[in-house]
């Protein structure tokens, strides 16, 4: 009688066994996939709208986002009325083929607001809602909120400066950014660009937030447009 039952019970013994083998085989696969997946993906961070802005005519939702696999964030708009999603300005219609590069300024930036992705990390609304900006590579751009193609509006200086944090004025007609240490301006339409401040050096600059200011305070500007878009304050 015990025999036949031990006989029985060995069919049994064998399946899991066999089961248990299988699981001890295949777990660590899957634990390095569940692994590879969490890092590839930030903790399934990449992916998500960030930097969320509404139109001041309520129209549409402008963010950034990065592929679920790719740290590169690129401007979206989602349209409130058809509750459409579709891309406003990627890196690459910018910079073409070029890499993406950092000045020291922007790096230092990033470095204090924790920021690692590529591509855009910010954007400018203008107070009407119609142009966006945004600055990737040293450069400064434009795209309309609705759609088309982005222009350049402040590019590199003659030794290789790099346009650092641009901000449109309020009426949407200019934008500011700081270049080489000092201020300047220049219209969205085109045109070149005007220098306000003058006098920088190595261990003195204009119009930009110093280090106390960016890691204690998170004030990552040194200058501010006047509502009538007429003047700048600047530290």
């Amino acid at each position: 009688m015990l025999r036949d039952g031990m006989v029985r019970a060995m069919p049994i013994a064998l399946l899991l066994s066999a089961a248990l083998a299988a699981g001890a085989a295949t777990s660590p696969d899957r634990d390095l996939e569940f692994l590879r997946s969490y890092v590839q993906t930030r903790g399934w961070a990449l992916g998500k709208p960030v930097k969320i802005t509404v139109l001041p005519d309520g129209s549409a939702v402008l963010f950034l986002r990065a592929q679920p696999r790719k740290a590169e964030n690129r401007l979206f708009r989602f349209d409130v009325a058809t509750g459409q999603v579709r891309e406003l300005v990627t890196p690459e219609q910018v910079l073409g083929s070029e890499p993406e590069q950092l000045s020291a300024e922007e790096r230092a930036r990033r470095e204090r607001m924790r920021v690692t992705d590529r591509g855009f990390t910010n954007f400018d609304v203008s107070e009407d809602g119609k142009l966006v900006l945004v600055s990737l590579s040293g450069r400064a751009f434009v795209v309309p909120s609705g759609g088309g193609p982005a222009r350049q509006v402040a590019g590199t200086g003659p030794k290789g400066e790099a346009v650092f944090d641009p901000r449109l004025s309020p009426d949407g007609a200019s934008v500011a950014f700081v270049r080489g240490g000092e201020l300047w301006v220049a219209s969205v339409d085109g045109g070149a660009a005007r220098q306000l401040t003058q006098g920088a050096t190595p261990l003195k600059t204009h119009a930009q937030a110093e280090f106390v200011a960016q890691e204690e305070l998170h004030r990552f500007t040194g200058y501010w447009w006047a509502p009538d878009s007429k003047r700048l304050v600047y530290e």
